[in-house]
């Protein structure tokens, strides 16, 4: 649900930064990134306990505010826009119609 949670507020604040498809491109794969740990915390339990999954989820905890909540996505969004914001500006890109 992380990456539909982020193009619905995309589309709606989407008017305030012209429709740029650096911004979006660049929110989504930030979450992308984020949402597959959230995935992996969300797998059985057999899975979980693998030594290389647990390896990872530690790592997430660490490094991902929220990331026990199931919210880990948050901060890994706000940072692809406002990287997204910033290289649609530098590239001067065109606004999508």
């Amino acid at each position: 649900y992380p990456l539909a949670m982020t193009l619905i507020l995309l589309v709606l604040v989407g008017p305030l930064f012209k429709q740029r498809t650096a911004v979006y491109r660049m929110t989504t794969y930030f979450t992308l990134i984020a949402s597959i740990f959230d995935g992996l915390n969300a797998c059985p339990e057999s899975i979980k306990q693998t030594p290389i999954v647990q390896n990872i989820l530690h790592a997430a905890e660490s490094y991902l505010p929220f990331f026990k909540l199931g919210m880990g996505w948050i901060v890994p969004a706000v940072i692809g826009f406002v990287i997204g914001l910033i290289w649609s500006f530098a590239k001067k890109e065109e606004v999508a119609d």
